[in-house]
């Protein structure tokens, strides 16, 4: 079961990765600044934050595959 969540969080990790800039459109919708900076920023700071947040749970969910492994 461990097995199957951690192979489940390392692909759904690496999606946001590949699909960062579908995300970053979507979330930018009706949001033009973020603390009211430009556009520009805005969108660096989502493709940061989507880019980051998948190479995370694409980690975890390897860690957490390893450990299944091992046990």
């Amino acid at each position: 079961m461990e097995l199957l969540f951690g192979i489940f969080l390392t692909v759904f990790g690496l999606a946001m990765v590949a699909y960062r800039k579908r995300l970053v459109q979507g979330s930018m919708a009706g949001h033009r600044t973020v603390f009211g900076l430009g556009g520009k920023f805005t969108r660096l700071y989502a493709t940061v934050i989507f880019t980051a947040s998948g190479i995370s749970l694409s980690a975890f969910g390897i860690l957490i595959m390893i450990g299944a492994i091992e046990m």
